[in-house]
């Protein structure tokens, strides 16, 4: 008999699990130990940053700095250090007083200043003035159009700051492709209008379905994707610093440079880490998504169900072991609850919004398999669930009581104890032909962070080709052709 435990919100759930079975453990392809030295690594990446000059030769002569930190719902570790990023923005000449955090809420509520002090440091807030972005603010301008017939509106503040930096971790999404990157300008700066119409790229009104490019792991012809980089153009961000959490809430990546290209970077990492071949479906598969804030919505509990369906047989089963401490999220989800698929479909074709691409993907998913939610007692889901076409319960027993199979000692189980950045993925033969899929087609395999030598930032922008902050979707598609050398981190890591 084996134990697991799942992250369950602030807390944790634990499974016994019975001996004998057929089972399968998915865990990261390569472990993710954590960075020993950070301060130091971050000031590295500073000095040698890919594709940009150097920080403090783009900060010299200036006198203000807007710093764009992600959401809550998306944890960088920021404490650990942004405080030093502001520290050296100090030294080359910007003060405190200079500085703004602009948190990249896109759609979402504020954050009340308990939240903002976990997610930022409560001695930062303090420190230097944030800013929480409000998609519905009558004071956005227009920055322009994407070629995709997005119109983004944004904060003027942001097209006039000095200096315009980028920070946010690196992580799957399963409509984005990956969150940490152009995603922090579109959805997360612009307009209510400008999220509605990016989000329009992810239905396909002619076929009444979800585009089938718009996945975890995809960047290269997402339209949901390519619409963001084109938004990341229009504003021009100086430079970009992106990270990865474990599932820990460990930072064992950072990097530094041009926001397209770093994010793409950052993305080939992540997937040579995280990527799991599965060579076999399963008849059940159980979950957790991570804890803390990676299932705390009902949106977030679709996003891993649509990464992790390949994990069960057409008509198996799967469990997700979510928090769902925000319940099912936002105030509309309400509105979208009891329709059925067709008339889901319907409504989309006019009314293309989150809430109702989460409604979509969720009642496909369980029309597809019998999908079981274990969430925490007396959660909202425990009477809604239903109406979402999911079995929803209070403990893993339960939903094991619903949906083991009568004769398991002929079935094949899967356990994740946390999916939280783990890419599922049945696509065997690009793994054995060494072809990269989705987020790696952008970046050759010779990337590999830990390892090579660190050239200057001229050697690197003539490594990274035509990467600019000026990057159009027809740059982003040439991403497939470059090579660059490795990134020094291993020191950083204490080895």
């Amino acid at each position: 008999m084996g134990e697991y435990h799942f992250p369950c919100g602030a807390k944790e759930l634990s499974l016994n699990w019975p001996a004998g079975l057929r089972t399968s453990i998915l865990q990261p392809a390569v472990p993710m130990r954590p960075l020993a030295f950070p301060s130091e690594a971050l000031r590295d990446q500073i000095r040698n940053p890919f594709g940009r000059p150097p920080l403090g030769s783009q900060a010299r002569g200036k006198s203000e700095c807007i710093i764009v930190v992600s959401p809550w719902n998306q944890p960088a570790e920021y404490p650990l250090w942004l405080p030093t990023l502001i520290n050296q923005l100090n030294e080359f000449g910007i003060p405190d007083s200079g500085i703004t955090l602009y948190v990249a809420n896109g759609g979402q509520p504020a954050l009340d200043k308990l939240q903002l002090g976990a997610h930022l440091g409560e001695q930062l807030c303090q420190r230097v003035q944030v800013v929480q972005h409000d998609a519905d603010s009558p004071e956005l301008i227009k920055a322009g159009r994407t070629d995709l017939g997005t119109i983004v509106y944004t904060d003027r503040r942001l097209l006039e700051t000095e200096l315009l930096i980028l920070t946010g971790p690196i992580t799957f999404d399963w409509l984005f492709g990956y969150l940490g990157g152009p995603e922090q300008i579109l959805p997360g700066v612009c307009g209510r209008e400008s999220l509605k119409s990016q989000l329009r790229r992810a239905f396909d009104a002619k076929r009444g379905d979800l585009h089938p490019l718009m996945q975890a792991g995809t960047v290269l012809s997402n339209p949901v994707s390519e619409d963001g980089l084109e938004a990341l153009a229009l504003l021009k961000p100086s430079f970009a610093l992106n990270v990865i959490i474990n599932p820990g809430g460990e930072l064992v990546w950072l990097s530094a440079g041009d926001a397209g290209y770093l994010h793409r970077l950052a993305a080939k990492e992540l997937e040579e880490r995280n990527k799991v071949i599965v060579s076999e479906q399963s008849d059940l598969a159980i979950v957790g998504l991570g804890g803390r804030q990676y299932d705390s919505t009902l949106s977030d509990v679709t996003g891993a169900l649509w990464r992790c369906k390949g994990l069960v047989k057409p008509g198996g089963s799967l469990i997700v072991v979510a928090g769902m401490g925000r319940g099912e999220g936002a105030e509309d989800y309400e509105s979208w609850r009891g329709l059925n698929l067709s008339e889901t479909r319907m409504r989309l074709a006019g009314d293309c919004s989150l809430s109702g691409l989460t409604a979509l993907a969720l009642r496909q998913l369980a029309q597809a398999l019998h999908v079981h939610l274990v969430v925490p007692a007396g959660n909202q889901l425990l009477e809604t669930g239903e109406q979402w076409g999911i079995n929803v319960h209070s403990c893993i027993e339960r939903a094991l009581a619903r949906s083991m199979p009568s004769r398991p000692d002929q079935c094949s189980f899967c356990i994740a104890e946390s999916v939280h950045n783990l890419l599922p993925s049945r696509d065997a033969w690009r793994q054995r032909s060494g072809k990269p899929q989705g987020g790696s087609e952008v970046l050759s395999s010779q990337v590999r962070s830990g390892s090579g030598n660190s050239p200057g930032w001229q050697g690197r922008a003539a490594l990274s080709a035509q990467a600019d902050s000026s990057v159009s979707a027809v740059q982003n598609r040439a991403y497939r052709n470059l090579s660059l050398s490795s990134r020094v981190l291993s020191s950083y890591h204490g080895g």
